[in-house]
């Protein structure tokens, strides 16, 4: 499982992210709060991950903080809440 990723930022947007991670992109799905948080595009940046594996997909969700990373897991625990309804609700 990834719990962290550190790398440069190669584009952002209101709802996810690409960071080049020694030559690797990874698309990283992330909160509004998390979004204000990062630096200009080119610059580095680290993240804290929750990985959700899927039959059918595997996201990446990155946070700026371990509380924000906490948060959102005891938001997925809950029934019926899944990982876009939980940033939503974050954001």
């Amino acid at each position: 499982m990834i719990g962290m990723l550190c790398g440069k930022l190669i584009e952002k947007d209101f709802s996810s992210c690409l960071l080049d991670v020694s030559g690797v992109g990874f698309e990283v799905a992330i909160a509004l709060s998390t979004f204000d948080k990062l630096p200009l595009e080119n610059e580095s940046v680290k993240l804290f991950i929750h990985t959700s594996v899927r039959e059918d997909a595997i996201t990446l969700f990155g946070f700026a903080d371990k509380e924000e990373k906490k948060l959102f897991q005891q938001l997925i625990a809950i029934s019926g809440i899944g990982g876009k309804l939980a940033l939503n609700v974050l954001s």
